[in-house]
């Protein structure tokens, strides 16, 4: 299981990624919203394999303030943990200090066993 990447954008609009400079400030925001989605996401046990693009709006506080599942490949199974998880993630103090609200994107992905 893994995270495979996080991304700031709009949701359903392509993440800017390439083109775009963003303020050091901003970049290390991004940086430490990831790695907190990270370590939740690597305590986490999906009952099932499956693949999720789920998009975060984190407020100027710091907090996941709601989410958008923008797709999802999985069974009922995985797609009642991934809710349960990403409803987790709302309840938390913060994922990141204060800052300009954004969206982030995040792809998470739970391989089949081998």
């Amino acid at each position: 299981m893994l995270i495979a990447d996080v991304v700031w954008g709009a949701p359903k609009a392509t993440p800017i990624r390439t083109s775009t400079t963003q303020s050091e400030v901003q970049t290390e925001r991004l940086r430490v919203i990831q790695r907190v989605v990270r370590l939740a996401w690597n305590e986490a046990s999906p009952p099932t394999p499956g693949r999720a693009i789920v998009a975060l709006r984190v407020g100027e506080d710091g907090r996941i303030h709601e989410y958008a599942i923008q797709r999802l490949a999985g069974d009922a199974a995985f797609e009642r943990f991934l809710v349960g998880f990403v409803r987790s993630l709302l309840v938390l103090h913060t994922v990141a200090g204060p800052g300009e609200a954004l969206w982030v994107e995040c792809e998470f992905v739970v391989e089949p066993s081998r």
